[in-house]
């Protein structure tokens, strides 16, 4: 047991989250912020290294996705069944420039987890690009509270991921993260962003809203309360006209029938 905490001292030491002063142990200021986070600091420093490396790399959401997928906080990994192993080498081959890790060898005991955690990034893109869950449980065998627990986790390290970026001086990456991690949230492709952080407007009545040709807050705000009273109804289109600071009229509410 002293052993092993030994090796893991020793290796929060080489990471640079601790430091040793007079023969004490002092946490760095990353090293204090990956405690903060509740980060493994595995984890984090898979993740401080591959950041240094993005500069190098084609970035898409894919990539951060991937990172965040290939984490000891996301397992267990999505299963890949035989039939996928060569579709998924063909889109690794096809996507190597979007993967800020680097792609271990096919005979590396490390490949069959970058696998499993490209079809978990791969789950997590298809989310942010409007499937369903209906679909994404046909696609993935991933329910509904299964996709709500990982869409949770991946907030969490996405977040932590910003924050690294953050203090590593990234500048340029924290607009890549934040956009991901937005669309992780509402499960919408980047155009439809503006809509949705309107509240009582999720991913199906911004689509509605954008192929409407309301695509942004200046639309919205320059379309008739009426006209968009007939497209998403009374109370949705009096709070989106509220919340863009019109004073409109209030929906009288229709009082229910009874029967005597």
């Amino acid at each position: 047991l002293k052993d092993k905490i030994l090796d893991i001292l020793e290796k929060l030491v080489e990471w640079k989250f601790v430091v040793k002063e007079n023969g004490r142990l002092k946490p760095t200021r990353i090293g204090k912020r990956v405690s903060e986070l509740y980060i493994d600091p595995l984890t984090a420093h898979n993740f401080i290294v591959e950041l240094e490396r993005a500069k190098e790399k084609k970035l898409t959401p894919l990539s951060f996705l991937q990172l965040i997928s290939n984490t000891l906080e996301m397992r267990p990994l999505l299963n890949v069944r035989t039939g996928e192993f060569t579709e998924l080498n063909e889109i690794i081959g096809l996507r190597e420039e979007e993967f800020l890790q680097e792609i271990p060898e096919e005979w590396d005991l490390s490949f069959d987890d970058f696998l499993r955690s490209v079809k978990t990034a791969l789950m997590f893109e298809d989310w942010i690009n409007e499937a369903t869950e209906d679909e994404i449980l046909s696609k993935y065998n991933v329910t509904p509270g299964e996709l709500y627990g990982r869409l949770q986790n991946g907030d969490w390290l996405l977040y932590a991921l910003h924050e690294f970026a953050l203090l590593l001086g990234k500048k340029e990456l924290l607009r890549h993260i934040r956009k991901v991690r937005l669309r992780v949230k509402y499960g919408v492709k980047e155009e439809l962003l503006p809509l949705v952080r309107l509240r009582g407007i999720g991913r199906v009545r911004a689509r509605k809203l954008y192929n409407a040709g309301l695509k942004t807050l200046k639309d919205l705000r320059e379309i008739p309360l009426e006209s968009l009273t007939r497209l998403i109804g009374p109370k949705v289109a009096y709070n989106i006209k509220e919340q863009l600071g019109e004073k409109v009229e209030k929906p009288k509410e229709e009082k229910q029938k009874t029967l005597i």
